[in-house]
């Protein structure tokens, strides 16, 4: 009997543990998620396999009672290399990036004139762009009404020296004459070589009154010119001007008297101290910007009008202001991790404000006194996607930027595009002309099919998005191009990642719609077309960019090379 009993006992230990496992799988299959490691925005109640790379989906394991936080242990903490810094308000320093272009100084230019009537007989320079001494002989002229001038001077010193003694008014009218050739032109000089050898010479040379650089020569040998005739124009290159444009909003900022920092280019990086002297007040003809002067010391002429100038405006700012690493910068906006209590980390959302190299200023989001994560910051991201898929600030950034994996391509070409192109300075345009360059050959390695090429041109997109000076744009384009680019770039990482084709074409579409709307938003300086298949992204439709209005299918290649169409001319 006693057998017996621990039989059946055994028998219903089995049966309760059975139960018991089967009732915690059922409540753990209830509240488990399975995601892609290689795309964690991929999160799915079953399991399965990843729809972009086909990889098999992985359990989400939790940690932190919330979304959007974690709690590690202390050795967690200090293989992750976790590092805080306390968040305090400060004044940083950012610089302002403006193109600018040096200019003669219009206060140190001379206009040479005739004195009087008469004809060119000689032009000592012929050309622009030669340096004078002050005293140097310009041109020769011809005039009767100077040669009058000389013989009454001449009479009048005759007399002086007949009659002088007796008669002290000729002594007045000497000095008389002697003013008249003063006033047109002559020397001091000249009118003491006229009084020795008495004789009148009809031609007349004619000094630079200053010294400079002639920038226009308006007469030519053997021409008349009338009493006021220009004849060179003369510029003072010992100070010259460097101009720059300002948006209005921009204008606001800066006052007459304001350091900046001018590097003129090919004189090396190391700029040279300047001051606004002027900031205009009315828009530039034609355009919505303003123009900033500053003066730039130039003693040795070697600044010439014309050359390109980079103007570095310092500006600070009271905001608070913490290291660019302790930003994580995703398709839905940017956050920072909160240190809220022992191991425990929490994702802030935060509103960036102007960046430089090492800093970058916090509009909203955080409040002094609180603890931020500086080094580690991407590792608890991705410990977060690993743990609890998905962003760790979804749901809460709602307004910031738009996750266009989740938008419908039927609506994504009619969406009303931002205008910024008038925003937009030439030089960060040419910087962007290479981002469209390199995106091209990435598409037209997609549509060749081949694996390593596009690899290779994803990592060059990938290059030449972090060579653009992001410094350049401000206000709602800078923002608009920030978020876009933080999205471009990390599908562009999953790019190079993924070794199938049909993998990586399948993934250009999230690299597609937002140079799409770059392009419009800021302009293109050569056409571009916005090319349509309705049967990619599996029956959903995908757009593309193309240089050429012959459709390359890039999602499909050689299997249906010509299906699509052209939706839209850039």
């Amino acid at each position: 009997m006693k057998a017996i009993r621990n039989i059946i006992f055994f028998f219903l230990l089995l049966a309760g543990i059975a139960c018991s496992e089967q009732g915690h799988e059922e409540q753990h299959a209830a509240g488990q998620n399975y995601t892609c490691p290689m795309h964690p925005q991929i999160v799915e109640p079953a399991p399965g396999t990843c729809p972009i790379c086909f990889m098999d989906l992985v359990p989400v394991s939790k940690g932190g009672d919330n979304r959007g936080e974690l709690v590690l242990s202390e050795s967690q903490m200090v293989l992750a290399n976790i590092q805080t810094m306390a968040v305090r308000a400060g004044t940083s320093t950012n610089n302002t990036i403006l193109t600018g272009r040096l200019v003669l100084d219009e206060t140190q230019n001379e206009l040479i004139s005739s004195r009087a009537a008469g004809r060119v007989e000689r032009l000592y320079i012929k050309e622009t762009g030669q340096a004078v001494r002050k005293g140097q002989p310009l041109y020769e002229l011809y005039s009767e009404e100077l040669l009058t001038l000389k013989r009454e001077y001449l009479l009048a010193l005759e007399q002086h020296r007949q009659l002088g003694a007796q008669q002290p008014r000729f002594a007045s009218f000497l000095e008389a004459a002697r003013k008249k050739l003063l006033l047109y032109g002559l020397t001091d000089a000249q009118i003491n070589q006229l009084a020795r050898s008495g004789n009148p010479e009809p031609r007349i040379t004619f000094l630079s009154p200053a010294s400079g650089v002639i920038t226009d020569v308006a007469a030519t040998e053997g021409q008349y010119v009338p009493e006021g005739g220009v004849l060179y124009r003369l510029a003072d290159l010992s100070k010259i001007w460097v101009e720059a444009e300002l948006y209005p909003q921009e204008a606001q900022a800066i006052r007459a008297g304001d350091p900046v920092q001018v590097a003129v280019q090919g004189f090396g990086t190391k700029p040279v101290a300047a001051r606004v002297s002027f900031i205009s007040p009315e828009l530039r003809q034609g355009s919505q910007v303003v123009v900033m002067r500053a003066e730039l010391p130039n003693p040795e002429g070697n600044y010439l009008p014309g050359m390109q100038a980079n103007v570095l405006v310092p500006r600070q700012s009271s905001l608070i202001s913490i290291p660019n690493d302790a930003v994580i910068r995703g398709q839905r906006g940017s956050h920072v991790w909160v240190h809220t209590g022992e191991g425990t980390f929490k994702a802030r959302p935060v509103e960036l404000g102007e960046a430089n190299f090492d800093s970058v200023a916090i509009r909203s989001g955080l409040t002094q006194g609180e603890n931020v994560v500086t080094s580690g910051a991407y590792l608890l991201y991705s410990e977060h996607v690993l743990k609890k898929g998905g962003e760790p600030t979804a749901g809460v950034l709602t307004e910031q930027a738009i996750d266009l994996a989740q938008t419908p391509t039927e609506e994504f070409i009619e969406e009303d595009a931002a205008d910024y192109s008038q925003q937009i300075p030439a030089s960060f345009k040419q910087q962007l002309d290479v981002v469209l360059q390199a995106y091209l050959s990435l598409k037209n390695a997609l549509v060749a099919g081949n694996t390593e090429v596009s690899t290779q041109a994803a990592g060059s997109l990938a290059t030449a998005l972090t060579k653009t000076n992001d410094g350049l744009l401000k206000g709602e384009a800078g923002k608009f191009w920030l978020e876009k680019k933080a999205f471009l770039l990390q599908h562009l990482e999953q790019s190079r990642q993924l070794a199938d084709i049909e993998a990586k074409r399948e993934n250009f579409i999230y690299i597609s719609q937002p140079i799409i709307k770059v392009v419009e938003a800021f302009g293109t300086p050569e056409s571009l077309f916005v090319q349509y298949c309705p049967m990619a992204n599996n029956d959903k439709g995908a757009y593309w960019l193309s240089g050429e209005q012959e459709i390359r299918n890039p999602y499909y290649g050689d299997a249906m090379l010509s299906c699509g169409e052209v939706v839209k001319e850039l």
